[in-house]
């Protein structure tokens, strides 16, 4: 059989039909002169017998009709993915592209072509930050510092060690030695400054120096040392005192009245008035996550150590512990969690959690507690029938109502206070 003139124009050019692309095939759809040879102009090798829609004639210009284009093979799916990936092979060159594939090959090419296409994106040079000219941009970028402080400040106290050596000398070059002792001088300072020693004085860590401070253009890092740039020298003056109030307050927001509990005369005074007592503590358990949790802890020790029990805290404040946030001598655990469950979709995530972090066992024996801010009464009844107990912040506080002996509201008091230095206190003394 012989083969027609559109099939030798497919197999020469397989991108032949395809809108907008410029063929072979489009020989096919302008006038053509057939010579006495029989082969069309501009088609040569092809003979004219294998044209039959064309009729030789003398000088006569005759037109082909358009064909209908071929149903695409799987040699078409195959030949198109292979210029695809061709197309990119010199922005990718670790991709090896496969022309005949199967169908997850050329997904997981195609998903390294989305990753690689996302990780250049990504590698693209970052956007220079405007460069600090005035007092309120040097105070915009120490706020940020301190928004992103967790558990110390430890940038902000550096800065302000700085900013004091340079005011006392007008030192602007600092080794790695003088930016520890800056940062060390900074510590004692704001501990004598506040009057306590929590949410500030963490162990030195070069990073602060070569990461941290140039990320806030405070520090330049040069060959054997750091360059502090301006305007934080121009305006030192006025950066120093801000900067103090500013950690200040920061610390007042979150400990409240807690520095206040290492005083032993500030608690037994305030224990022998049980009003002042009940206060204190719902001002500050609503503060933040570990203040609810050191004071359920010290409710429950004072109330537990009446019946010879002894629980303890096992990790740290919002410690990835798995769900132990106080173990006890008796078998049962504690899971510390400050929210409301209020729907169904927070009970559910609570029981789903639960059940990943204990044992079948302990579940079903009852053995694991959850103490919580509130919760509604059904799924109160819908943790029991789970056997999971719950206890409320209301409850614990309609217990610590019920301390009729000052020296059981002086031990509170302690325990809190102790719970915080443990976890917050200055390693910098």
């Amino acid at each position: 059989m012989q083969t027609g003139l559109y099939e030798d124009l497919w197999a020469l050019d397989p991108w032949w039909g395809m809108p907008g692309m410029t063929n072979l095939a489009n020989l096919c759809h302008a006038p053509k002169i057939a010579d006495s040879s029989g082969i069309p102009p501009g088609i040569p090798g092809i003979a004219a017998r294998n044209c039959p829609e064309l009729i030789l004639a003398d000088n006569v210009p005759l037109v082909a009709p358009r064909p209908t284009p071929p149903r695409p093979t799987p040699f078409t799916h195959q030949f198109l993915w292979f210029i695809l990936l061709r197309s990119v092979k010199s922005f990718f060159p670790i991709l090896a592209p496969n022309a005949f594939a199967s169908s997850t090959t050329k997904f997981q090419i195609a998903t390294k072509i989305k990753r690689k296409t996302r990780l250049a994106y990504k590698m693209k040079k970052p956007k220079q930050k405007t460069k600090l000219a005035t007092l309120v941009d040097c105070q915009r970028e120490i706020s940020v510092m301190v928004e992103r402080s967790k558990t110390r400040l430890i940038a902000p106290t550096l800065t302000l060690g700085l900013l004091q050596s340079y005011t006392s000398n007008k030192q602007t070059v600092f080794s790695e030695r003088e930016t520890q002792a800056a940062y060390s001088n900074a510590v004692k300072y704001l501990q004598e400054f506040m009057g306590h020693g929590l949410h500030i004085g963490a162990k030195w860590e070069d990073a602060y120096s070569r990461r941290t401070l140039p990320k806030y253009q405070v520090l330049k890092p040069l060959e054997s040392g750091y360059e502090l740039l301006a305007p934080y020298t121009t305006f030192s003056g006025q950066l120093i005192p801000w900067i103090e109030n500013t950690i200040r307050k920061y610390i007042g927001s979150k400990l409240g009245d807690i520095p206040r509990l290492e005083d032993k005369q500030f608690r037994a005074k305030l224990a022998t008035n049980r009003e002042a007592f009940l206060l204190l503590l719902k001002q500050n358990i609503e503060l933040n996550p570990a203040n609810f949790e050191f004071i359920c802890f010290a409710v429950l020790r004072v109330h537990l150590e009446k019946f010879a029990c002894k629980i303890y805290r096992d990790s740290r404040a919002s410690a990835h512990d798995k769900g132990v946030d106080i173990s006890t001598n008796f078998g049962v655990v504690y899971q510390i969690k400050k929210l409301r469950v209020v729907n169904q979709k927070t009970c559910d995530a609570i029981v789903s959690e639960l059940q990943a972090n204990f044992d079948r066992q302990r579940l079903e024996d009852g053995n694991v507690i959850l103490v919580i801010d509130d919760i509604h009464k059904e799924f109160r009844e819908f943790l029991i029938n789970m056997k999971i107990q719950s206890i409320s912040k209301f409850e614990l506080m309609k217990l610590a109502q019920q301390y009729d002996d000052e020296e059981d509201r002086e031990k509170v008091l302690r325990i809190i206070h102790d719970e915080f230095r443990r976890e917050y206190a200055s390693v910098i003394k």
